[in-house]
């Protein structure tokens, strides 16, 4: 499994999402409970697409270019979420994972900055054979791209250890408005 950790405020996850859809050849779909098993696909990131990231700030990236199969769905059986589907990832695509960092004003006026990934599993699941298989070449010259247009979206900053965040969170540290609450950074 290939990862990639950063951090960011709401502004620097915009400006990532509009570097990666400007690609021009990724499909996202939100992490959400879906009513029916069909996916809800978009390729633009507008202010109401990132109103509804802000709620649920996982997303799933497929391309024609190494997604080759449908997306796969789930059905939860229990709990709140009883009878909605969810995308299953492992036997989808194969597809990318990512979640924005998160990015939370306080009570006490300072904003909480969390980590955020992008990663992809380490098998997917054949839905023709059954069988287990490792991420295609494909796959993993995707998440390259993708981290190489992340991470110019972003800079190097030290805390206790060097870690990649976007420039406005950074601002935010420097004027004393926002701390990085992730265990061990």
């Amino acid at each position: 499994m290939a990862e990639f950790d950063f951090f960011g405020s709401w502004l620097d996850s915009e400006h990532i999402l509009q570097s990666v859809a400007a690609r021009g050849d990724i499909s996202f779909i939100l992490d959400i409970a879906h009513e029916r098993p069909e996916p809800m696909w978009f390729r633009e990131i507008t202010r109401s697409v990132m109103e509804k990231i802000e709620c649920m700030p996982r997303l799933f990236l497929f391309s024609d270019r190494f997604s080759v199969f449908p997306v796969c769905f789930r059905q939860q059986q229990s709990g709140q979420h009883a009878g909605k589907y969810f995308v299953s990832l492992e036997r989808s695509g194969p597809g990318l994972s990512l979640t924005l960092p998160g990015c939370y004003l306080t009570d006490d006026g300072m904003f909480n900055l969390n980590t955020g990934d992008l990663f992809y599993p380490k098998e997917f699941k054949n839905p023709t054979t059954g069988l287990l298989e490792p991420p295609s070449d494909e796959l993993k010259r995707a998440f390259k791209d993708i981290r190489s247009l992340m991470k110019k979206q972003l800079v190097r900053y030290q805390v206790r250890s060097w870690i990649h965040i976007g420039p406005d969170a950074v601002s935010l540290l420097r004027r004393k408005k926002a701390r990085i609450v992730a265990k061990g950074v």
